[in-house]
């Protein structure tokens, strides 16, 4: 089961280092019938994201307009949002001092855990891997007993 972070899950909607491994994820949990989850914060960060590189214009317009339409379209039929409820909450609570980490980050990485250990993960599947290109938040997922890859194949 697969976990994104926004720092990896924009790699699906713009080209950059990493691309077509978050691509090859993607493609092999749809074709897998599994589901792909990522925290509910991930709308915000993917649309401004999207809007920064466009103001910036590191993005054409033609980019950003389809970009966002196919996310917008992921959001509702192709991703699993993990809401801001009070488990997720109550391990933010938990865990935050045990790391160096901005609110988003942490919101990624307690959403993670709490899919690991609300039992959201069936047979088959071993574990919950966390995904994301934000090294720091990487090293405190490893911290809490997750699975991280990098798209990027560093760590």
């Amino acid at each position: 089961m697969l976990y994104f972070d926004s720092s990896a899950l924009i790699k699906f909607y713009i080209q950059e280092k990493g691309s077509e491994e978050v691509g090859r994820n993607l493609q092999d949990e749809k074709e897998a019938s599994r589901p792909v989850f990522t925290s509910v914060l991930t709308f915000a960060e993917i649309h401004c994201a999207l809007a920064r590189r466009a103001k910036d214009r590191s993005l054409s317009l033609a980019h950003f307009i389809r970009a966002r339409g196919t996310f917008d379209s992921d959001w509702v039929s192709g991703l699993s949002t993990v809401d801001l409820g009070p488990g997720v909450l109550s391990i933010i609570r938990n865990t935050i001092d045990q790391f160096q980490l901005r609110g988003a980050d942490m919101v990624h990485l307690a959403s993670a855990m709490w899919l690991r250990d609300a039992g959201v993960v069936t047979r088959g599947e071993n574990q919950i891997i966390f995904i994301s290109s934000d090294k720091l938040l990487a090293k405190a997922a490893v911290g809490c007993g997750l699975k991280v890859f990098n798209p990027e194949g560093t760590q």
